[in-house]
């Protein structure tokens, strides 16, 4: 008769086993974006409000730990947009941002070739950000490459035009 198993057998034994159950188990929600985006355990979140207060050597500091981060978990366009806006904040506080930009700009074009087989417009886009970085680094054979990496794709990916 307790072919379902909800006897009262059934109830004494998971009683015993676990206690009495004051609430149903309820399993873990997700996350909304809101609350994704105001988390400050996110680095590089962190880092833009440090960096819109004004605390420049603070911010660079936390985009530092979050390409570190990122670089570690082999995402490097992540990691080169942390480096890049390191380099912006070194940039504005007068400290040497150079070699943070052509990092930057390493790890784009690694990211670059990465998404070539997967999604070229992400490649295209990618190129033109490390030939952004290359230059600002004051790299101009690294931005060349680049800059024509991107010309070339960007002319493989649009239609051609009717004369």
């Amino acid at each position: 008769m307790e072919g379902n198993g909800r006897g009262w057998r059934a109830s004494l034994t998971r009683f015993l086993a676990r206690g009495a159950e004051e609430e149903p188990y309820r399993p873990p929600e997700k996350r909304t974006w809101a609350e994704k985006v105001t988390d400050d355990a996110n680095a590089w979140l962190g880092a833009r409000r440090l960096e819109a207060e004004g605390d420049l050597g603070g911010a660079a500091a936390a985009y530092a730990r979050d390409a570190a981060l990122w670089s570690k978990r082999r995402h490097d366009a992540r990691a080169a947009l942390s480096l890049a806006c390191q380099a912006r904040c070194l940039a504005a506080l007068r400290n040497d941002g150079v070699e943070a930009y052509g990092r930057a700009g390493d790890l784009y074009v690694t990211a670059a070739r990465g998404a070539l087989r997967t999604d070229p417009h992400t490649s295209l886009q990618l190129f033109l950000r490390a030939r952004e970085c290359y230059s600002l680094a004051g790299d101009g054979a690294k931005a060349s490459e680049a800059g024509a990496l991107a010309a070339s794709l960007r002319g493989a990916l649009e239609p051609p035009r009717a004369r």
